[in-house]
């Protein structure tokens, strides 16, 4: 989760100025001061999503939900939102800024998208005090098993993508000090792709950790 946020505001339109609080490591300040509101969680704290949205919606701001759960139920969030980010945040993040600040925006954006390209993920926005390491890196997205009980499948619809090597190494180039978290869901289920990733990582002499099925 830790990379999501940042995605997220990365995808934006040059004129958003994003916050990102992780409540999971800090208090919500529910007075802060926001245009628009964006909400990701999962299916376990939905409970406490919808009520952080009650508060902000009350004070007249608007609320748009992400993550799985919206993704996966979004005829449910919907009662408690303004808009629902169905998919992945690149494809709509843009058109759903554009038609707030238009006062158009809409219930539900679903867009996709077969692509997957690093942003300039600006990680000034996560508090590194809160964290092991904020030198998170995502090589590979999603996943093509079709896992009943797995809500990774279902979110990226059963799609598989890759970045390409060179700029995910040049990514890593960037971030300080020797470790490396993958936050792949499976950084190996391409394995052609996973041996070129792990071949052409040992000249960076980084210690990188992953997950792989």
């Amino acid at each position: 989760m830790l990379l999501s946020p940042l995605y997220v505001a990365a995808a934006a339109p040059a004129f958003v100025a994003s916050t990102i609080l992780d409540e999971n490591v800090e208090p919500i300040n529910l007075d802060a001061e926001a245009d628009i509101v964006g909400i990701s969680f999962m299916t376990f704290n939905a409970p406490r999503a919808y009520e952080i949205a009650r508060a902000f919606r009350q004070r007249g701001l608007k609320v748009i939900f992400g993550g799985h759960h919206p993704t996966l139920m979004p005829d449910e969030a919907i009662r408690h939102c303004d808009a629902v980010c169905i998919g992945e945040a690149e494809p709509n993040v843009p058109n759903m800024m554009s038609d707030f600040v238009n006062g158009e925006l809409k219930p539900f954006y679903s867009l996709t998208s077969n692509e997957f390209h690093g942003r300039a993920l600006d990680r000034r926005l996560i508090q590194k005090r809160h964290y092991i390491t904020t030198n998170g890196v995502q090589a590979t997205r999603g996943c093509t098993n079709r896992c009943e009980f797995c809500s990774i499948s279902a979110f990226v619809q059963r799609t598989f993508k890759t970045r390409p090597v060179d700029e995910v190494l040049a990514e890593i180039k960037t971030l300080p000090g020797r470790h490396v978290l993958f936050i792949d869901d499976n950084i190996t289920a391409n394995v052609h792709y996973a041996k070129e990733l792990f071949r052409r990582l040992i000249p960076l002499k980084r210690h990188w950790y992953g997950q792989a099925a």
